[in-house]
């Protein structure tokens, strides 16, 4: 059981390694919203460190962001990432233990949701146009 897992650990090492190197070379990223980096650091504390199915609770900020990203933008895979994500969070243990192949699919989830989230820059929110902004403008006169 414990090999099945070495692939998404080694992956997980890389994306820590790529995230400290972010700022040099090749990784010119700009720095992710609170959330995003806190969901890239639950998904690197679930794959790297050993924890029980209860402990999943630590992955609320990666669905999160992942939520808020669906909300902003609605795209098809950043949806079905989502929708993914939170079911492989709220899959009942017995349910892992009568399918083992589901473990290394939930690890190989939590590992795409951390390099969106690491990787892929959020949408930006929406900016009040300037009728929007006249209108503040007036009632903050009031």
């Amino acid at each position: 059981m414990a090999a099945v897992l070495v692939l998404p650990a080694l992956a997980a090492a890389a994306l820590a390694v790529a995230w400290r190197c972010r700022g040099r070379g090749a990784l010119r990223l700009p720095r992710p919203a609170g959330l995003d980096a806190l969901g890239v650091m639950a998904v690197l504390g679930a794959l790297l460190f050993y924890h029980r199915n209860y402990d999943n609770i630590m992955l609320v900020p990666a669905l999160l962001a992942l939520f808020r990203r669906s909300l902003q933008r609605p795209a098809p895979a950043t949806i079905a990432l989502t929708t993914s994500l939170a079911l492989s969070l709220w899959l009942p243990t017995r349910v892992l233990v009568a399918l083992p192949w589901l473990m290394p699919a939930q690890s190989l989830v939590w590992l795409a949701a951390g390099l969106v989230l690491a990787f892929r820059p959020a949408p930006e929110a929406p900016r009040p146009g300037p009728a929007a902004a006249a209108a503040q403008s007036v009632s903050a006169a009031a």
